[in-house]
């Protein structure tokens, strides 16, 4: 019989594997700020997809194995995150293969956390921004950042994949039909190809202080929402 470990996702993500970020200026705004990595596909529709394939973990082979393959072409990870790059690709290849399966009351697997960490916080589904937003979605998808992903060569192929994961992993979860969640995990495999997140372009970012546009952004707070940076409508630079 092929051991078991228990490989639920808890609630909260973990603590992201990157160095720490240089502040920056956003236009409209004389001070500099502190910077975050932000997901596109939140970590909530990450971790669901995840927990409703337990009984079978293999449908994620695609991610599992473009994780073993690319993690070492991850950047700017900190150098204890590299130090378990191997628990990870094993992790991977094993759970790939077969070799072990899902037990809730199993111990972990010694390459759980750093695999945990990384799927997590997969550098093709980040981009660099303020960390205090007028803007920031929570634990929503970020339907407003493909501006950040544009350039002067078009629109980085990443956020559409992005969406069409999101869309899908909704879909898988509405269903529970593990076509749709073959199709997340294969277009999660492409993005776990890119080795960097989107870097901060201070173009892409404004200071919002129109206070009906602010209450726009944070329809549910109850008090008039400060001013502060947004991502700047339209496309970007």
């Amino acid at each position: 019989m092929a051991p078991s470990h228990n490989l639920e996702m808890p609630d909260k993500r973990p603590s992201h594997p990157y160095r720490a970020l240089d502040r920056e200026l956003v236009p409209g705004h004389d001070k500099k700020l502190d910077m975050a990595r932000h997901h596109v596909t939140p970590y909530n529709q990450l971790k669901a997809l995840w927990n409703a394939n337990l009984k079978d973990p293999a449908v994620a082979r695609s991610l599992l194995l473009a994780i073993d393959t690319n993690i070492g072409l991850y950047t700017d990870r900190s150098d204890s995150a590299r130090k378990d790059d191997q628990r990870v690709r094993t992790f991977c290849a094993e759970l790939a293969n077969g070799q072990f399966t899902h037990n809730p009351g199993g111990d972990r697997h010694t390459g759980w956390d750093s695999f945990w960490e990384v799927y997590s916080w997969l550098p093709g589904n980040l981009f660099i921004g303020p960390t205090t937003r007028a803007d920031d979605p929570e634990e929503n998808f970020e339907k407003d950042a493909e501006p950040i992903f544009s350039s002067a060569h078009g629109v980085d192929p990443r956020y559409g994949l992005l969406s069409l994961v999101n869309k899908k992993i909704t879909e898988h979860l509405g269903s529970k039909t593990c076509r749709s969640a073959e199709e997340a995990y294969g277009m999660l495999a492409e993005v776990a190809t890119q080795a960097r997140y989107v870097d901060y372009q201070g173009s892409h970012w404004t200071w919002e202080t129109d206070k009906a546009e602010l209450r726009r952004l944070k329809p549910g707070a109850k008090k008039q929402p400060p001013d502060g940076p947004r991502i700047k409508p339209g496309t970007g630079s």
